[in-house]
């Protein structure tokens, strides 16, 4: 895991890390309602801001699958992703909300969750009966890379670059 480059967009809301080298420049963006999630979107980059809870997690999937086939891209992988991290901000946060960022970048999609949480994650050893723990792990075996950043103001980035044939 290299740093990455930390772009505030809206104070306290949103920030932009994308991956180590990443240079795609940044569009603006605009607040459109979408459901009980507030979706920022003006072509790349793309985000959603969904409560931290169950629920949000099949919301996220859904709506990374719908953002990646309106940019011709398969989602499968991107689906499984998203669903994770998701899922561990609903797990080991108290975070209120989780926003999702797609950003189509000069290395290929990524795949953006930040939370408010200080703790980054960790891959763990599991053991061969362990029913949780396997998450991070499986990740890492999916994508090209991926890692995690503190987010300026608290929190973090969690991302994910998607390996080609999801890219």
């Amino acid at each position: 895991m290299g740093v990455c480059k930390l772009n505030h967009v809206r104070s306290g809301t949103f920030a932009s890390a994308g991956f180590p080298g990443d240079t795609t420049p940044r569009s603006e963006v605009c607040a459109v309602s979408h459901g009980n999630s507030e979706v920022i979107t003006v072509g790349n980059p793309a985000s959603i801001v969904v409560p931290a809870d169950v629920g949000s997690v099949k919301t996220a999937r859904d709506w990374v699958g719908e953002m990646l086939g309106t940019w011709g891209r398969d989602a499968y992988v991107a689906k499984v992703v998203v669903s994770e991290l998701v899922t561990n901000v609903v797990r080991h946060t108290d975070s209120e909300t989780a926003t999702v960022r797609l950003l189509l970048a000069d290395r290929g999609i990524v795949v953006e969750v930040i939370d408010g949480c200080d703790a980054m994650p960790e891959a763990r050893d599991v053991g061969v009966l362990s029913e949780d723990g396997r998450g991070l792990a499986m990740l890492g075996a999916l994508v090209k890379d991926w890692g995690a950043q503190p987010v300026a103001g608290g929190g973090k980035v969690v991302w994910a670059l998607l390996p080609e044939e999801d890219g």
